[in-house]
């Protein structure tokens, strides 16, 4: 695990939410509130349940925690809440680069969470806040949901 941001290798680390607390509200009941976390390989497999807004990860410092990153939750939660629910909302081109933006920071904090060697793998160029913040028309994000019962 880094000693160091992953985002400006800046220090004191703080502990950032891998699913923002104020998203919680966005599901019914106790719909996303569990999530299964495994590691290991096939023969060595570690299954365990958590309440998936508590997951917290340690990767970021209080700068990039408190500012960009903390920007990106505001620049989402005004509709984020509607696109999860299925409700239609239509969306500025900030508001796309602001939903891309933030689905990559996620994704970060997840892999930070999981100690998933994607995030070592990542090029230090995509790490860079202005990159994650900065997600331009030359790339996709493909967003989907599914809508059904669970297997």
């Amino acid at each position: 695990m880094a000693r160091t941001c992953v985002f400006c290798d800046g220090t004191p680390l703080t502990k950032e939410h891998t699913l923002p607390k104020w998203l919680k509200s966005a599901f019914r009941g106790d719909a996303g509130s569990r999530a299964l976390h495994v590691r290991g390989t096939e023969s060595t497999q570690i299954q365990h349940v958590a309440d998936a807004f508590n997951a917290t990860v340690k990767i970021v410092c209080a700068t990039c925690n408190n500012g960009w990153m903390s920007g990106l939750e505001n620049g989402v939660r005004s509709f984020l809440p509607d696109l999860i629910n299925g409700r239609a909302a239509e969306l500025t081109q900030q508001d796309q680069n602001a939903l891309a933006s933030w689905c990559l920071k996620t994704m970060l904090m997840f892999a930070g969470q999981n100690k998933h060697p994607t995030l070592e793998m990542l090029p230090l160029v995509s790490r860079d806040p202005a990159v994650v913040t900065l997600i331009d028309g030359a790339r996709w994000f493909w967003h989907g949901a599914l809508c059904g019962t669970d297997r």
